[in-house]
Formats: structure tokens, C-alpha cells, sequence
């Protein structure tokens, strides 16, 4: 993982940046300012590899969910002067699945949980049992788990009793169907439709107005 801290002393409170998939814990700061987002935010800024996981405990694979939520905030506070009463968590595309999975079925509690370009992969059709990247993480029968734990969309209504959950997507995302399900079962001011693909500048810009 990476971290950034801002200047100063702690406890500082947290924000997690979860990749899409394919890029690791080093994209985030590659392409984004992060360093002035922690400054500015006061938050320290952790930016974990998930690897090909969507954040899971993989069916074939290693457990990112339990390194997610468990490993890495233990971690933390060993390490760090931090605030995990006041946590963050973002992500993107598959990252913004990985988000929004964790408030469902984690062990931390999350002020705020932002999905950017990305809703419950369940809902997608592009999750076909043929796409090896999605069979090692959700298992061999992917187009089957519509209505199952893997199905976020069926959680929202409860994480909501402790998180507000944000959605911001393009209307040309490739994950834009899956967004928009999971917007629609949000209040509209949580929604932010945008004009063609997202990319790290725009996704940056909402982690800067929602953070």
C-alpha cells in the first residue's frame, strides 16, 4: 500500500482509495495529487493493492476483504497515529464495488462511502462465467449471483443506517448501468451523473467537493 499524511500532528482520520482493477496502490498517486488532498482534508490517505480481488476473499485466490477491513486498520493504529472513528472509504470501477462491499459486510464503520464509476458488479452483464478476472474472485458461476451476498445493490438500504453512501458516474462509463442501479436507490443530492467516461482528474475532483 501507500500512504500520504498530511503535515502536523495526529490522530489523523482516515480515507482509504481503492484502484480499479489491473492498477495497484501506486495509480492513485500517479495520476491524482493526493498529497494535497491529505493536506488539505487532514487526512491521511491509505491506498492499498487489491490486486484482481474486487476487494473479496477471493473463491480462488487470497482474502482482500479480511486485509481490507481487518489486517491493515489493525495495522494502522500499530503504525500510525490515527482516527478510525472517522473513516473514509472511496474507490473506482471495480475499486468502487470493493468500497461499497466493505461497508456491507466489513468490520469498520465508514462516515462516508464514495462509488465512483461504479455500482454492483452482479448487476453487469460484461461478469460472464468466461471472464477468468471475475471467476477468481467470485467464484466459477459469476452470471449466477444476482440476489446473492455479492449483490451490494441489496445492502445499500443498510449501510445506509451508518454510512452516507455517494455515487458519481459517466454517462459513458463502462459501469454506468451498474452505477446508475445503485443510484437509484439513493437520495438524489448522494447522485452525480456526468457527461461522457470518467477519469482519475474526475474522480479526484469529487473526492475533493464529497471528502
Amino acid at each position: 500500500m501507500q500512504v500520504a499524511l498530511p503535515s502536523g500532528d495526529g490522530p489523523w482520520p482516515v480515507l482509504w482509495l481503492l484502484p480499479p482493477m489491473g492498477c495497484n496502490h501506486t495509480r492513485w498517486s500517479a495520476h491524482t495529487d493526493i498529497e494535497a488532498l491529505a493536506e488539505k482534508k487532514h487526512r491521511m490517505v491509505v491506498m492499498p493493492d487489491l490486486k484482481l480481488s474486487c476487494g473479496l476473499d477471493m473463491v480462488h485466490g487470497l482474502d482482500f476483504h479480511s486485509m481490507l477491513v481487518t489486517e491493515l486498520p489493525l495495522f494502522l493504529r500499530e503504525h500510525f497515529s490515527v482516527d478510525l472513528t472517522s473513516q473514509v472509504i472511496a474507490g473506482a470501477k471495480e475499486g468502487a464495488y470493493a468500497a461499497v462491499y466493505a461497508a456491507a459486510y466489513g468490520t469498520q464503520t465508514y462516515e462516508q462511502v464514495i462509488a465512483l464509476s461504479g455500482g454492483s458488479l452482479t448487476d453487469e452483464g460484461l461478469l460472464v462465467d468466461s471472464d477468468l478476472r471475475f471467476r477468481h474472485a467470485f467464484g466459477d458461476k459469476v452470471s449466477a449471483l444476482v440476489g446473492s451476498d455479492y449483490d451490494i445493490g441489496i445492502q445499500i438500504q443498510e449501510i445506509q443506517k451508518h454510512s452516507v453512501v455517494y455515487v458519481a458516474y459517466g454517462m459513458e462509463d463502462s459501469y454506468r448501468y451498474s452505477a446508475s442501479r445503485l443510484g437509484s436507490k439513493l437520495p438524489p443530492w448522494q447522485v452525480e451523473v456526468l457527461d461522457g467516461t470518467l477519469g482519475w482528474n474526475e474522480w479526484y475532483k469529487v473526492l475533493q467537493k464529497r471528502v
